[in-house]
């Protein structure tokens, strides 16, 4: 029997490496971590930005959600105040100075429903509308005068009148704030023929009320463009 080299077996003999630790997953070097912390911040800062450009543009818009007003400003009122006036209720109670002003001072004074943004009428009632607007540009367009209350003081306040007998006031429909404008509206017998612009209500020694509805009809007073063109003729 061959004797067995113990040096040989010891040369086949299979060395089994010892476990390191390392379980297949390579671990962050500081700077991978680093570099995945910039991309972080960056990025939440340009999610920042973002949302700040949204809100101070939404806060600009808001004072931009009107577009500029066809005649002055303070010459606008509200259909709450138009219905105030329809109800009879004391003047002193009307918000609006100019308004009161007119009231108490003028001989008559006019309120004209018209609708700035066009977008939702109907092609009759635009050209109807456009028709009235042509003839109350002419009047507005006359030697107007300012009238100044409270001058000087936080509540100051210029609207315009047409001459010492003569004041326009203005109600623009389309405004969300003037939603419910229709209630305002006299369409009884020999009053306004519909609740549709352009109207125009005529304010007589502050007690006579007379509408002028978009169109005439038997029963009703005149349309509100033959009421202007009769208003534009005294005042030429």
């Amino acid at each position: 029997m061959a004797r067995v080299d113990k040096k040989e077996v010891i040369k086949k003999e299979k060395v089994v490496a010892e476990p390191s630790g390392i379980t297949g997953i390579k671990e962050e070097s500081p700077k991978g971590e680093l570099f995945f912390k910039i991309v972080l911040i960056v990025m939440a800062a340009a999610l920042v930005g973002v949302v700040l450009y949204f809100v101070i543009d939404a806060l600009i818009g808001d004072g931009n959600t009107n577009p500029s007003k066809r005649y002055n400003e303070n010459n606008y009122i509200t259909s709450y105040q138009v219905q105030q006036i329809k109800s009879g209720e004391n003047f002193e109670n009307i918000a609006h100075a100019g308004l009161r002003d007119a009231l108490d001072n003028y001989a008559y004074v006019y309120i004209f429903f018209y609708a700035e943004n066009t977008d939702g009428l109907i092609t009759s009632t635009l050209d109807r509308q456009n028709q009235a607007l042509e003839v109350m540009d002419q009047i507005m367009a006359l030697d107007v005068k300012e009238i100044t209350l409270n001058a000087g003081t936080s509540t100051e306040l210029t609207y315009l009148v047409i001459n010492d007998d003569v004041a326009f006031f203005f109600v623009d429909t389309s405004l969300a704030s003037n939603a419910d404008w229709v209630n305002s509206v006299d369409t009884t017998e020999g009053q306004a023929a519909a609740a549709n612009v352009p109207l125009l209500l005529e304010i007589h020694n502050g007690e006579d009320l007379e509408w002028f509805g978009p169109w005439t009809k038997v029963d009703s007073n005149p349309a509100a463009l033959t009421k202007l063109q009769s208003v534009l003729a005294d005042l030429q």
